[in-house]
């Protein structure tokens, strides 16, 4: 059987999807990235503490806003709160973890 070997790696200077891009395009997308990164952790980190914060102090806020809003079963509404946080945490992450793929 023979072996078939991967293709050779475009050579430096090109883009991918082989798309042509002056030098000031590549500057401009590199500086996107890096903002586009930078937002992303922020979010992770911010949507973090919110359910940290969600766990330590939601029955008192659940409590304080139960009272302004009269719902029964605060701490059940806490969990299904914080329950639905983490499947959007869970599933921002994977579609961060694997952009290409698709969903």
């Amino acid at each position: 059987m023979e072996q078939q070997h991967p293709p050779p790696p475009p050579p430096l200077g090109t883009s991918i999807f082989e798309m042509q891009m002056d030098a000031t395009s590549q500057n401009h997308l590199d500086t996107i990235s890096k903002w586009s990164k930078f937002i992303a952790i922020t979010g992770f980190i911010c949507m973090g503490l919110v359910v940290l914060l969600m766990a330590i102090g939601g029955e008192e806020m659940l409590d304080r806003i139960s009272v302004l809003l009269a719902i029964e079963g605060g701490t059940e509404f806490m969990w299904l709160i914080i329950g639905l946080i983490a499947i959007g945490l869970v599933f921002v992450f994977f579609m961060a973890l694997f952009p290409d793929k698709g969903f």
